[in-house]
């Protein structure tokens, strides 16, 4: 019986080893026909973008006068009317040769030409009254080939199902007898009970409600009291269970409550304590009776008044100012990056106050929890292009993103419009495209004008300092603060966050 049991166990996991495989051979077919079809669909705005390009006269100019290749390259990196495509590579190719590229090595500029790179997407229009002259425009193909030759599994599988089969024969005893145990308690329960008008003791803090939950922690309102009938609502953010031993995790959480303790600022949500209940670690930060940005604009929008928005960029960009200037008790700069400036990390209160929250992932000197070079974090839709791309970035990201928030809030539209994850990181990575810049130019003035700097996909061309882009938006808060509150009331508040 013995050997029979441990012949069947290894049976099992056989057989959901080879359904794991199959499953997962065809998540990998279904990845490459999606991306083989969004790459279909940048081919098609790609062969768009270079027949507009070889209209530009500059460019025709340039061919017809027979301009050297370094003439031909500085022009697609420093003239003007060259901007909507400098994000792609480019190529000039006359008679098989390669005059001038930008971005793109000649050897792949030729297999491109020749239909022989499947690493590239790319789009082509020949250049009028130039025999022979061809432009090309190319970006980065997201499809992997390798995900459509995986060798199949159904052999395997088949084989493993049999002895599966064998498994439940020879356990069926041993597996009837566990089912009917009861089951053991739930270590997630507090989050389970904490629906409707119930509470559980939490330390010295009770819990009253569960507000939600992200990909790290869970959070509660609490109150806790004291002599006198004093008592004081928190939020408590505690780390979920499962991450409580994952030393990356816990030190990610421990920066997050150290750096939220030594950031007083009127617009930014502070933490007051932070500690363990058994194995748990938790922090408590301010309760604000209020509603995030993300539920003002589903609840109050779907477009909000100039004013309104220009007073809440005005507000968090004061407690950007305050955050990227902090330095240490030396007077070195902390170079405090917050990375994740989104409409759910936002907080409009009841009373009109704009609060920023969640400095989970900043990037600042002072961490102990570090993120590998390449690894993309924070909200795909809000995120800067050098961000997006995974390249080091500083305190202009951070009003890139503000500027993506102010300006879905007056659009009442999506800035990087709707697809997966990976299509949101794809698209923030390439950054604001000419459509972009006419649907900027078409929001009211001049805060389209203080938006097409914010949103500048170069950011050398961005507002320097949140100081700056603060001054600028300072002149249109008129009303803002008394129009926020009274959409606040009327919406209903929520609580932190």
């Amino acid at each position: 019986m013995a050997m029979a049991m441990t012949l069947g166990l290894v049976a099992t996991a056989a057989m959901v080893a080879a359904a794991v495989l199959t499953m997962r051979q065809a998540e990998r077919r279904e990845e490459f026909r999606a991306t083989e079809q969004r790459d279909a669909r940048v081919r098609a705005r790609l062969e768009e973008d270079a027949r507009a390009a070889v209209r530009l006269e500059p460019l025709r100019a340039a061919i017809r006068d027979r301009v050297d290749q370094t003439t031909l390259v500085d022009l697609f990196t420093s003239e003007d009317w060259w901007r909507p495509y400098r994000h792609l590579g480019c190529a000039v190719l006359r008679g098989g040769e390669v005059l001038a590229s930008r971005n793109l090595d000649p050897a792949v500029v030729l297999a491109i030409a020749g239909g022989n790179s499947e690493r590239w997407v790319a789009g082509s229009a020949p250049i009028a009254g130039e025999p022979a002259a061809v432009l090309f425009l190319a970006t980065p193909a997201t499809s992997d080939p390798a995900l459509r030759d995986d060798p199949s599994a159904w052999p395997i599988w088949i084989a493993w199902a049999l002895a599966g089969c064998f498994t439940l024969a020879t356990g069926w005893t041993v597996f009837s007898a566990r089912r009917r145990r009861p089951p053991a308690p739930d270590p997630s329960s507090v989050s389970a009970t904490l629906l409707g008008s119930e509470t559980q003791s939490f330390g010295r803090y009770t819990l009253t409600k569960r507000l939600g939950e992200g990909g790290m922690s869970e959070l509660f309102t609490a109150t806790t009291t004291g002599a006198e009938g004093f008592k004081r609502t928190f939020v408590i953010k505690r780390l979920k269970p499962h991450l409580a031993h994952d030393p990356g995790a816990v030190a990610q959480f421990v920066d997050e409550a150290k750096l939220g303790s030594q950031l007083v600022h009127s617009n930014i949500v502070p933490v007051f304590d932070f500690g363990k209940v058994g194995e748990g670690y938790f922090l408590a930060q301010e309760y604000v009776a209020g509603c995030n940005l993300a539920q003002l604009a589903e609840r109050g929008g779907p477009r909000l008044a100039v004013a309104l928005v220009a007073y809440i960029g005005h507000e968090v960009l004061g407690a950007l100012a305050y955050a990227h200037e902090r330095a240490d008790e030396s007077g070195v700069p902390l170079r405090i990056v917050h990375r994740d400036i989104s409409p759910g990390n936002i907080m409009a209160s009841v009373e009109g106050e704009v609060k920023l929250l969640d400095f989970g992932i900043v990037t600042a000197d002072t961490r102990t929890a570090s993120t590998d070079p390449g690894t993309v974090k924070g909200s795909p839709a809000f995120m800067a292009p050098e961000q997006a791309r995974g390249c080091p970035v500083d305190r202009r990201a951070d009003l890139f993103s503000l500027g993506v928030v102010l300006f879905e809030l007056i659009a009442g539209e999506r800035f990087y419009d709707g697809g997966t994850t990976g299509e949101a990181v794809y698209k923030a990575a390439v950054g604001p495209t000419a459509w972009h810049l006419e649907r900027i130019a078409a929001l009211p003035q001049p805060m389209g004008e203080v938006l097409r700097r914010a949103l500048a996909l170069d950011p050398d061309q961005r507002y320097p300092r949140a100081e700056a882009f603060r001054e600028v938006l300072a002149g249109l808060t008129t009303g803002g603060k008394n129009a926020l509150a009274s959409l606040v009331r009327t919406v209903g508040p929520t609580g932190t966050p």
